[in-house]
This record gives structure tokens, sequence and C-alpha cells, in this order.
């Protein structure tokens, strides 16, 4: 029985030293002339789905929940956030390329229809938010194939 005691002991305290291992994160400034919703022709209905399901990841307005600030729970989410970001920051839009924003736009349809986006892990916690319906999954793909349309036209 006392061995019990003496590992509960030993991972709260080490719980509690995780705790001054921090990692620093932000969210930067954006310039809403370069965000995904002032370069691009999405309809109200698109830009709901990207608000409420993938802006805490891919821009840099994100959120940051209470269990973001308790470690080994920071260094997941701030990890997850900062690696969305640099796969795609629907903030800095404007800075990709044509050649980027198509692949990009063709990448976010691909994943959404495929289950891949939001992560499975994002989803429980961010319910219901997250999750997303096949009348959702169409709304993005749609408007992602007439927004690689739009950019190819040109």
């Amino acid at each position: 029985m006392w061995r019990f005691y003496l590992i509960a002991v030993a991972l709260v305290l080490g719980l509690c030293l995780m705790n001054f291992a921090r990692v620093g994160r932000k969210n930067m400034p954006v310039k809403s002339a370069e965000s995904i919703e002032t370069q691009t022709k999405m309809p109200p209905n698109a830009a709901a789905i990207f608000r409420r399901a993938c802006k805490d990841c891919h821009t840099e307005l994100t959120y940051w929940p209470w269990y973001a600030n308790i470690a080994p729970f920071q260094w997941l989410v701030t990890g997850d956030v900062y690696g969305a970001r640099e796969h795609m920051n629907l903030s800095k839009w404007g800075r990709y390329t044509e050649e980027e924003q198509m692949d990009r736009l063709i990448d976010i349809c691909e994943m959404v229809a495929s289950n891949k986006m939001p992560p499975w892990y994002y989803k429980p916690v961010h319910y219901p938010a997250a999750w997303l319906s096949n009348a959702d999954k169409k709304t993005v793909c749609d408007w992602a194939k007439t927004e690689v349309g739009r950019i190819a036209a040109r």
C-alpha cells in the first residue's frame, strides 16, 4: 500500500516540476489584408466553418484554453498550433504565391473530406465546434475548388 502512495507522490511532484519548463507561445499581429477571408472570395458560410473549426490552430488568432497553461498539455498544444501555422497560416494567406495557395486549397479539401482535419484528438476537446458535418465538408470543398479555378484562370 505504501508503494502506491510513493508512486502517487512521485507523479504529482513530477507534474509540478514539469510546469517549470515553460514553452513560449504567442499570437503575432494580424494584418487583415493578408487573411484568407480578405484574399479570397470566401462565402460567409465557409468563413463561419473556418472560424469555428480551423482558426485556433491555423491562424494567429489562437484562443489558448486553460489546459494549454499546464504541462505537459502546454507542450502538446503549443507544438500542434505552431506546426499547423507552419504548414498553413490562414492569417498570412496573402504571403503565399498563387501556386502555394492552390496547393493549400487542394490540401484543405483533401484533408477535410478524408477526416484528417481537424485531427481526431482535437475533436473531443472542441466539441461541437470542430466537428464537421458532411454539409460543412461539402461547403469547404466546393469553395476550395471554386477558388482553385479562380486562381488558375488568372
